[in-house]
């Protein structure tokens, strides 16, 4: 079998690397990376986790300042989650540390600009 051959017969996956935030992810997310790993065209082969600090969570009433053009629209949106909560909810918080334990991982520290 000549190296043409050897090719065509056994076909290479996609090398895929993922970049995230952190290790929990919405339920879409998982469902796409078990969907990825489970394909016979494409492998995850890295995962890289920004391993900055996590920022600290400014106070109510900034969060108030800051979004105040946009309080109607979120109070509307939390009135419409919770009358008409979506199952199985899409954006539910998922661990992906033990979906992705076996792949080698990277943390970085991504300069801010």
């Amino acid at each position: 079998m000549t190296a043409a051959e050897t090719e065509t017969a056994m076909p290479r996956k996609v090398r895929v690397g993922l970049l995230v935030d952190s290790l929990t992810a919405p339920a879409w997310i998982q469902v796409m990376i078990e969907r990825i790993m489970a394909s016979s065209y494409a492998e995850i082969v890295l995962v890289i986790r920004d391993g900055s600090p996590s920022r600290p969570r400014p106070p109510a009433w900034r969060r108030l300042l800051n979004y105040r053009h946009h309080l109607l629209y979120l109070a509307y949106r939390k009135l419409d989650r919770r009358f008409f909560q979506p199952r199985p909810d899409a954006f539910a918080p998922r661990e992906l540390g033990p979906l992705l334990a076996s792949i080698p991982r990277i943390d970085v520290i991504p300069q801010r600009t």
